[in-house]
């Protein structure tokens, strides 16, 4: 289309526009506005799902990298030294050798079997943030002989969602019995309780790694946790571990977490946006089909004039771009000025994690983009069928 058929058909559009009865304006700008943040709103809430329950996995349970032993090896044959080595690594933050094995814990009439994690309480601090999360007591330390740190899952207080397989109520201060393994019986005394709200942790317990040597004759190694510096990429440092020799079953943390939802909830994702973007088509082809029905006579008396069809359909396009782009607007304010502050101080309560919205601008740009391609779509067919109409036809009411 020449510049010039271009400037008649933004003469036009802008006329209509301001012709347009101010309340059926408004009706239209908003609804427009309701489908952006209808697009934008769920696409974001699912990702800011998947940012937070990754986030906990980091900070509360595994940090971002875990390596485990070989499967033909129990335990690592040099921790110290595979420690030492990942260490010197500029992309790493900290590291905690640790052990896992089953533990039956008692208490009065109740038990409760399930995984205790040795760790150096000084390393653990640099990978997770557990020691953040106590709701009594204080975390353990290195030289701890006695005592023992348990989580809310295990403690049975502070509302457990699984009660019934809890020690049933203990606190800090309570004498606990603990049966290893390899049958190693010992009274512990609880030094704190902690909740991360994530429950693969709140079913743990923790003891210092040097308490191995009175329980199992040794201190050993089947887990080695990682923290990387933000914004490393995790899979290029896997990488360069496996180009260091570190051998082992190196992988993702929250890969292998119990609450690991993002490849559903990616899917869910792309059917509700698809839907709700085949809606946006369907509501702005309908305001756009209505209104250019509204102006069968006008459209009729400029192509009566000799107004290029083209410019007729162009002008339509505009109006929908008007629109859209309105909506787009009002839509960004009330997210960031209206919903995003609002779940910042009033954040989504779900089981693993607090959750707040989280706009990417890799969102911003993708549905941007497609409501405009369909504000274009919208505006073009209503108007091509219209216009395709001869001047009596299109008259006639």
């Amino acid at each position: 289309m020449k510049f010039k058929d271009l400037k008649v058909a933004f003469f036009l559009a802008s006329n209509e526009i301001k012709r347009t009865n101010k309340l059926s304006l408004a009706i239209i700008i908003t609804i427009a506005t309701l489908s952006v943040i209808n697009i934008f709103f769920t696409p974001s809430l699912i990702d800011s799902i998947n940012y937070y329950s990754d986030k906990q996995i980091n900070d509360m349970d595994s940090g971002n990298i875990v390596i485990e032993p070989p499967e033909e090896t129990e335990f690592f044959q040099n921790p110290y030294k595979i420690k030492n080595k990942i260490l010197q690594l500029p992309e790493v933050k900290g590291i905690s050798l640790q052990y896992e094995t089953a533990i039956k814990l008692i208490y009065k009439n109740r038990s409760y079997s399930h995984l205790i994690r040795f760790v150096d309480p000084e390393d653990e601090k640099t990978v997770t943030y557990v020691y953040k999360n106590m709701m009594e007591g204080d975390f353990i330390s290195r030289h701890d002989k006695n005592y023992i740190l348990i989580g809310n899952e295990v403690a049975g207080t502070y509302n457990p969602t699984f009660e019934s397989m809890s020690l049933g109520g203990v606190y800090t201060g309570d004498n606990i019995t603990a049966l290893f393994s390899n049958s190693y019986t010992k009274n512990y005394k609880i030094k704190g309780v902690f909740h991360t709200k994530l429950i693969q942790v709140d079913m743990l317990t923790y003891l210092p790694l040097n308490e191995m040597k009175e329980i199992f004759g040794k201190i050993a190694v089947n887990r080695i946790a990682i923290r990387l510096k933000q914004n490393t990429d995790e899979e290029k440092f896997i990488s360069r571990l496996k180009s260091l020799n570190i051998n082992g079953d190196i992988f993702v943390a929250r890969k292998r977490s119990g609450i690991n939802m993002r490849d559903s909830l990616n899917i869910i994702k792309q059917v509700l946006s698809v839907v709700g973007l085949i809606i946006s088509m369907t509501t702005l082809f309908i305001v756009i089909y209505i209104n250019a029905l509204n102006e069968r006579k006008l459209i009729a008396i400029l192509k009566a004039i000799g107004i290029k069809k083209e410019i007729i359909i162009t002008t339509f396009i505009l109006e929908s771009l008007f629109y859209t782009i309105s909506g787009i607007i009002l839509g960004f304010i009330v997210l960031y000025w209206v919903i995003v502050p609002y779940f910042s101080t009033h954040p989504l309560e779900l089981p693993f994690a607090p959750v707040k919205i989280n706009i990417t601008q890799n969102i911003i740009a993708t549905y941007s983009l497609s409501l405009i391609l369909i504000s274009i779509i919208s505006g073009y067919i209503p108007s091509r069928t219209i216009v395709s109409k001869n001047i009596i036809e299109t008259m006639r009411k």
